[in-house]
């Protein structure tokens, strides 16, 4: 659970300096989602997951890696529910 603030502190810090269009934003996303999944938090970790991916598509597009990537830990998500 010590990791949650320090990914939260992240978050805003890449929000503010890159802005929420920024790949590393969407990675952050990508990230902080999967330790909410590893706390059990699986509900709260989807729209971070979605939103991650929606950026990956806006700014890499559906067919980069990073997108399959995250379409994939999207559904495992869905799985533990």
């Amino acid at each position: 659970k010590a990791a949650l603030p320090l990914f939260r502190e992240a978050e805003a810090i890449l929000s503010e300096t890159l802005g929420e269009m920024h790949p590393l934003y969407a990675g952050c996303l990508h990230n902080l989602a999967w330790l909410l999944k590893k706390l059990g938090e699986t509900k709260a970790a989807l729209p971070l997951m979605r939103k991650s991916l929606a950026l990956d598509a806006e700014t890499k597009g559906r067919n980069h890696p990073d997108f399959a990537f995250g379409l994939g830990n999207l559904a495992l998500l869905h799985q533990d529910l």
